[in-house]
């Protein structure tokens, strides 16, 4: 038997979008687009609200057991957003942030930036700890269960880090790791 696939609902945003969408337990939809806006859609794909940053966002939102919403841009921040739409925090690096952030049970957040580092933060938005590679970060790191966190650099080298921020060992490459690790 044949299946007709159709659309259920589309929205028009004015921009373009690299930002792969997150989804939250309710059924929001959130998702960056290139005019700097978080933005929030309802299951039925109404506009519940948009979140202005200063610049695009290629960040692929992750969303937390809170609700919060968590995203970077490429003007250089790392922020949190409530699931009404309000910053909670925002970080600031010193380059852009188009890493997607990988959340540990503890409440720690990762990701890193095009300023060669990697981040950890706390659910505050507390630095906790970061670490140097020397070239930008765009892979989204992955979280091998309670354990290491994993990712790949422009240094052509793919990390494990403990949850302290010491390295655990490291991989050289032939190039440059742009894409992101997979956890089976």
């Amino acid at each position: 038997a044949e299946t007709t696939l159709t659309n259920s609902w589309r929205i028009h945003l004015n921009a373009w979008n690299d930002s792969s969408p997150a989804l939250a337990a309710d059924g929001t939809i959130y998702f960056g687009t290139f005019d700097g806006k978080l933005w929030a859609l309802n299951p039925d794909g109404s506009r519940k609200w948009s979140f202005k940053t200063k610049n695009e966002i290629k960040s692929s939102p992750a969303v937390g057991t809170d609700g919060s919403i968590y995203v970077g841009s490429r003007d250089r921040r790392f922020y949190a957003v409530g699931s009404d739409g309000k910053q909670k925090w925002d970080y600031k690096t010193s380059g852009w942030v188009d890493s997607s952030p990988a959340l540990a049970g503890d409440g720690t957040i990762y990701f890193g930036s095009w300023d060669g580092n990697f981040y950890a933060l706390s659910a505050t938005g507390a630095l906790e700890w970061k670490f140097a590679t020397g070239k930008p970060i765009t892979s989204s790191p992955a979280i091998i269960g309670d354990g290491p966190v994993v990712f790949g650099a422009h240094d052509q080298k793919f990390y494990a880090l403990a949850p302290d921020g010491k390295k655990k060992w490291e991989f050289a490459t032939e190039g440059a790791i742009i894409s992101s690790p997979a956890v089976s």
